[in-house]
Formats: C-alpha cells, structure tokens, sequence
C-alpha cells in the first residue's frame, strides 16, 4: 500500500508468495515526501500523550515504521537497540513489576497454602443496587448460576433493567455474543425471597453494621452449615460483622469494586476465625471470575480504603494550608493517576466518605484533612450527581469552582492551620509517598501479608500509574532512606504530621 506496510493483498495466497519471491529484495528508503510520515507521527504523539511515562508506547511506532524504510535486518537491528535502551528505564523495571505482583497476589497465601476451595455452582447476592447487581452479574459470566436478593421490587425491576442494557451493549459492541447474552440471562435471577442451598451467598446492601449482620444471619440460615457466607463491606469490621452468623469460620469479607463486573481488584478479606477452605474458595472465586484477587487482613478500609483515605487526607490538609483544588489535581494527573484525588471524589459522591466518618473515631482519620470534604457535603454539594462539588458541573461540562477555596480559607482560621505556598514537588509528594507510607504500615500492621499485594491494590483498585509498579515498588525506586528523609520533614511541617508521617520500621533503610 501507499504506507509501504502491504504488498499485496490477494485470495491466492501461496501464488502471491511466489510472485513476491520472484521480485526479489524490496527496499523501502526513506523518502522527503514519505506518505507514511504523517501517520506515523500521528500514532507518537497519541501514545506520547496517553501514555506518558510508558516510552516503549512510542518505540513500538518507531519500530513499525522502522520496518517501512530498512531491509529486513537493518529493520531487526533497530528494535534490538530500542529494545535494549528500554530495559533499563524506571517504565520497565515498573512494569515488570506489577506483572509479577499481581500474579504473586493472585496465589494462595502460605498459612492456607493446599487448602481446598469449596465448590461454588449457585450463588445469592442480596441487594440489588449498582453493587449487587453488578456482582450478579460477574458471577453469571463467570457460569455461576446467580440469584439478586432484594424486598423492594422496584429496586429489583432497576437491576434487571440494568444488567439488560450492559449486555446489550456489550453485544452491540461486539464483546459478548447472543449466544452468550441468552445463557447468562438465563443464569441470572431476581427475588424478594431468600433462596435456601445455595453455595456462596454475598451480602451488597447498606454500608450500615446492624443491617449487614441481620442479612449474613439470615443468609447463614438460608445456605446451612457448608455455604460459604461473605460480606461485601468497603470498611466495616468483618470479625464484628461475622458474629452474627453461628459458625463464623464460614465468614469472610468479598470487597469487589465497582463496577463489580468491571473492575478487575477482588480484596479477598480473612477474617480471625475465617478456615483456610473459605479463604481458598475466595480465591478460587476470584480466579473464575477473571479478577485479582488480594488477600487483606481485617482493620477499617482493610487495604484500598485505607489507603485511599490517607491519599485524600493529605490532599485535603493542603486545600487548608493554600493549594487549590485543581492544581492538586492536576499534580496528580501528571504523575500519573487518571484523575486527581477531588475528581474521583466529585464522581464518587462525597456523601458516603461523610456519612463513613461520622460513625468513626475522628483520632483515626484526621478530621482536618477531610473539613473541606464534609463542609461540600453539609451544603449539598455532593459530586457529579448533584451537579456541583469540589467542581461545578453546569449542563454536564466540569468547570472550576471557588467554593472549596473559600471554604478551605474559613476552616483554616477555624483549626488554625496556616495558609502558605505550597511548591509542586511538595503537593505530589505528600499524596504520592503517603500512599508508601501507609502501605509499609499496612506490613507492618499484618493487614497486607506482601509488598506486591499492596501495589496490585492500587495498581487495579485505584488507577495507579502502573509504569510506577505501584506506590512501595516506588518507594524502593526513590530509595527507602529518601523516603523516610522526606517523610521525616513533613513530619516536622505538616498538621499531624507526628501521627501521620511516622517513620514505618521498613523504612529505617534500603533493606
């Protein structure tokens, strides 16, 4: 073709070797007026630019285009010695490390090591809204007959509606086949009443203790003594949660992400009393439904939350002391999260954060670092859905809003936390080497039982830049005593820094 990229295109293919062959070799110089040139040029800037901290994006084009103008082995030469000068970037030491992280994460862990996971043919979801449904869902893909819960019918009529339209577009789009969409329609239930016997049962309701312990006691009761019985709380204590069922080693925490059938993080949580066949069957759960699973340990958020919440409270602690909103933001994007900490929040909903702390010991979460984030909620300004929050959303487009600002201006004077300039490295470090912080702390804790499972966490939960391996592969690439340096100075400077940026014992050196 005109991009040197074809030959020919021909039905006959054994004849159309044979008439190439005859041509002998073809060069392909490089020309001024290479019609190609403006496509490959196209191609860089789009990989440059949607993955910037991943250069073997763009090597990959050079190399394709490489292959237009050079003989075979000139052409072969080339992507060695790009090949070559990309081993040794932090993109692919990176990289290669969030693939055996989250292949490390996704084996059993050795106190359960040959343990046997229950088999799972049916399962019950009770709840039917968007986690519920969503879970459902997952678990009919995965050829799991499944059954949605819920005693408001319209909630239910809401989910199956809602299932529908994601197949269908999925079928439209091409990704699942009629075939397909009929099996898994048949595979998917909706119910007021709570089927009994079946193997696995999920509860997806109110994040709210007393109604998450009534259903697992009912579930428990409805699948008798060998149904595995897992909650699909985001931060409630699972050992609490588990008591009320009569044998709580068939209890353990299932937090899927959502969209559950979607997000790829499975935080497969062990409870004290959880038996090594129960945990294995989440695991084995995980594995079927194509996700990844990690094992955490029981403490308020387990792995994600927690530390997403440590991320949100530096960020909050510097709209106090004078960085706006967007160019925190901002700062993250460029290091590499799809979106900034007050973004994630506006699509979220800041409602559920408020409503998680008000029920919390304000000593555990710094109630500074989360004043602008209530005082939105308070006035009503509750994300995207509302149509403002950290930002406006006037007819649907995200514009800035002054309101945060103000309001960070107030409640500074309130705490007395004073106003300053904040430089660039200083916004990005304070949310980037929180996330290590905690994370190292998370070991130290027992609520992580490995360094790769806290990256895959992050890396498949929250956006990570995965070119960075995840936020303790990034400590060790700033280096363990830089890290502990520069924690030790916002230790000094930040408002409850004392607490929050104490040195985990990891740290004291790069071991």
């Amino acid at each position: 073709g005109a991009l040197g990229l074809v030959d020919e295109v021909a039905d006959d293919v054994l004849g159309a070797a044979r008439r190439l062959a005859g041509r002998g070799k073809r060069e392909r110089p490089a020309t001024a007026d290479d019609p190609g040139a403006a496509v490959f040029e196209a191609q860089r800037a789009a990989a440059s630019s949607r993955y910037p901290l991943e250069p073997a994006r763009v090597a990959a084009v050079d190399a394709v285009q490489a292959a237009t103008r050079m003989t075979l082995a000139e052409g072969l030469a080339e992507e060695r010695r790009l090949f070559a000068g990309l081993m040794a970037t932090p993109a692919s030491r990176g990289l290669r490390h969030a693939f055996a992280a989250e292949r490390a994460a996704a084996k059993l862990p050795d106190h359960v090591k040959g343990a046997t996971p229950c088999a799972v043919r049916s399962a019950v979801v009770i709840g039917a809204g968007s986690m519920g449904r969503g879970i459902a869902l997952a678990l009919a893909r995965a050829g799991i007959d499944a059954t949605v819960v819920d005693r408001a019918t319209d909630a239910l009529a809401a989910a199956e509606a809602a299932n529908e339209a994601v197949r269908g577009r999925d079928v439209a789009k091409g990704r699942l086949s009629e075939a397909a969409a009929d099996a898994e329609r048949e595979r998917l239930a909706y119910a007021e009443a709570l089927p009994t016997g079946a193997d696995l049962y999920v509860e997806a309701v109110f994040e709210e203790a007393g109604v998450k312990r009534a259903v697992l006691a009912e579930a428990a009761e409805a699948g008798g003594p060998d149904a595995v019985v897992a909650t699909n709380t985001s931060y409630l204590d699972v050992d609490a949660l588990a008591e009320a069922v009569p044998d709580p080693s068939r209890v353990l925490g299932l937090h899927f992400f959502n969209p559950a059938h979607v997000m790829r993080l499975l935080e497969v949580v062990e409870g004290a009393r959880t038996a090594p066949d129960v945990l294995a069957t989440g695991f084995a759960l995980a594995k079927r439904l194509g996700k990844v699973p990690v094992r955490a340990g029981v403490c308020h958020g387990f792995i994600g939350n927690r530390m997403f919440q440590a991320y949100q409270r530096e960020a909050g602690l510097m709209l106090l002391e004078g960085a706006e909103a967007e160019r925190i933001d901002a700062l993250l994007r460029a290091f590499g999260m799809p979106m900034g900490p007050f973004e994630v929040l506006d699509l979220a909903g800041l409602g559920v954060g408020t409503a998680m702390r008000s029920e919390h010991d304000p000593a555990d979460y710094e109630p500074r670092g989360h004043a602008v984030h209530d005082a939105l909620t308070a006035e009503g300004r509750l994300g995207r859905k509302s149509g403002r929050g950290f930002y406006d959303y006037e007819g649907g487009a995200k514009s800035v809003s002054d309101r945060p600002t103000a309001l960070a201006c107030e409640l500074a004077a309130q705490y007395g936390v004073a106003r300053r300039e904040l430089s660039d490295e200083e916004v990005t470090d304070r949310c980037a080497l929180t996330l290590s912080i905690e994370g190292f702390r998370l070991l130290s804790d027992g609520i992580a039982l490995r360094e790769g499972d806290v990256d895959a966490v992050m890396l498949h939960g929250y956006g990570y830049p995965r070119a960075r391996g995840g936020p303790l592969f990034y400590a060790r690439e700033r280096g363990l005593q830089t890290v502990a340096e520069r924690a030790a100075g916002f230790a000094r400077t930040v408002p409850g820094g004392e607490q929050w940026w104490a040195i985990p014992s990891q740290l004291t050196g790069d071991t």
